[in-house]
């Protein structure tokens, strides 16, 4: 009747055999790997075409390229518009499987200790709120504090130094890149009630994020612009305002999708440094000068810039609306896999 395919056939889409190799470092894994699932995919392909599939991941998950968003499918349908089920050669499907997979979040490797070892017990096993006084001390301390708010409210002022990755799908995917695992961190929620965050703690104790000492009400804002003063806000600039300032060589561009999207096509001048790899290549970027960040429609690149954001920059921006509204304004756009190592000066 069906089956629950996990992480081997998705809709529209296969498995990544390269994370074995790429997070947990187990090297030379990646081709042997790929050819494996080449040669499952086609004894799958021989089984009737009424069979359900039942994939583990859809649309947003780092598990693949480009996952579509339907729960479930049939072979029938996967037959006809899988790219992975395509008459290509060994070879070719290789080349195309391990080309342009999305960067793997940190957890990924915290992953596999976990599955094996077991999670760390929360810090505490009931939600404790902070006071005013704890989220001075734990931002004096370069702690990371995790504004759960919509990107819109935290753009609209938040409080200085901390992060903002919206509740929602793609949460813990995000926290899990950005967060190190291996110290406390803070939450910052409007969740009005111990249960609420309580299951906020509960899901990233499933990627291993589970020292999370104190969780803030997000109302702590309106306390601590009363005693500091103006919150910090997150500058939002339109696609045409950023045509006319490309021009300027001292403007840093960021393309901050996957490698998959940066390919089809992104803004010219442009440097390509995904999500998942800024914290380790924030260090390319010149705190001098402004850096202005996109991804497809805004919602990564609001992450990002809050990013840079805690970290000290004040001569950032997001581009509203993204890669999506620059295309849909008609301005210029390459393509290819091309990225250069340093920051484009457009």
């Amino acid at each position: 009747m069906g089956a629950l395919t996990g992480d081997f056939v998705f809709v529209g889409d296969v498995g990544r055999p390269d994370l074995l190799e790429r997070a947990a470092g187990v090297q030379g894994s990646m081709e042997v790997s790929a050819r494996d699932l080449f040669a499952s995919l086609r004894k799958l392909r021989a089984k009737p075409d009424h069979l359900q599939l039942w994939p583990g991941h859809g649309a947003g998950s780092a598990c693949g390229k480009s996952l579509g968003s339907m729960p479930q499918s049939t072979l029938g349908y996967e037959k006809l518009f899988n790219w992975a089920f395509g008459d290509l050669p060994e070879e070719e499907f290789v080349s195309r499987v391990l080309n342009d997979q999305p960067i793997p979040p940190r957890y990924f490797a915290v992953m596999k200790r976990v599955n094996r070892t077991g999670a760390e017990p929360p810090k505490s096993s009931h939600p404790t709120s902070g006071e005013l006084l704890d989220l001075e001390a734990a931002l004096k301390n370069r702690a990371t504090v995790i504004d759960t708010r919509l990107a819109t409210k935290f753009a609209a002022g938040h409080v200085p130094g901390t992060l903002n990755i919206p509740l929602g799908k793609s949460f813990l995917n995000w926290s899990g890149a950005l967060v190190p695992e291996n110290g406390d961190f803070y939450i910052l929620t409007e969740a009005d009630s111990d249960d609420a965050v309580k299951s906020i703690l509960d899901d990233l104790c499933k990627i291993g994020l589970a020292r999370v000492p104190l969780v803030f009400r997000a109302d702590l804002a309106h306390e601590w612009q009363s005693r500091h003063g103006e919150l910090e806000t997150v500058t939002q600039l339109d696609a045409s305002k950023l045509y006319e300032q490309s021009g300027k060589n001292n403007l840093q561009i960021v393309d901050v999708r996957s490698p998959e999207e940066w390919t089809r096509g992104h803004v010219r001048g442009a440097t390509h440094i995904p999500l998942a790899q800024l914290p380790d290549r924030v260090g390319e970027l010149d705190p001098s000068l402004p850096v202005v960040l996109y991804c497809q429609g805004g919602g990564r690149s609001s992450i990002a810039t809050s990013f840079l954001q805690s970290r000290g920059a004040t001569n950032v921006s997001n581009l509203a609306g993204g890669f999506d509204a620059w295309v849909a304004k008609g301005f210029e756009v390459e393509s290819g896999s091309a990225s250069s190592g340093r920051p484009a000066r457009s």
